[in-house]
């Protein structure tokens, strides 16, 4: 079941991110980067972006499981899915369920910088790589790649011509 976000959810939104930083994105992007953004990773930060973002949550069982948000202007961010969860369908359940709510707010592109290992998988899902970027935390590079997506929004999405 995917859900709009809940402050009690805080702590499991947190705890997913940072399985994935240490398990997943460790194997693809230097230490020091990895241990910047698990520092950064709070539960007050993740509050206060929920007072100007959509978020949402993958629900299995009562556990939250899976995360990702949207900014006002189209950005997602934020899709996480439980590492031992991975390939089972929540991270394509969650991506698709934002789109909806962009659509429904009248966004028609949507945009992203995707980890260098998330590529293939938001390419499977109709993103397309625009290009690459290298950004840097504390004097340490790392790559990412931005992605976009045009979408159709629910004011068009049920019309038709003749």
């Amino acid at each position: 079941m995917i859900r709009a976000f809940k402050k009690r959810d805080v702590k499991e939104w947190c705890r997913i991110k940072e399985e994935n930083l240490l398990a997943i994105n460790s194997k693809h992007y230097p230490r020091e980067i990895i241990n910047y953004l698990v520092c950064t990773n709070t539960p007050e930060k993740v509050l206060e972006n929920s007072k100007q973002r959509i978020m949402l949550v993958a629900e299995d069982g009562g556990r939250v499981v899976g995360t990702i948000s949207l900014t006002g202007d189209g950005e997602i961010n934020n899709l996480f899915v439980k590492p031992e969860l991975h390939g089972t369908g929540i991270g394509k359940g969650l991506l698709k369920a934002i789109e909806e709510k962009a659509a429904s707010k009248g966004l028609n592109k949507l945009f992203l910088y995707a980890s260098t290992n998330a590529v293939d998988f938001y390419k499977k899902n109709g993103y397309e790589k625009e290009h690459e970027e290298v950004e840097e935390i504390n004097n340490k590079e790392y790559k990412v790649v931005f992605m976009t997506k045009r979408i159709t929004t629910s004011r068009l999405k049920n019309c038709s011509v003749g």
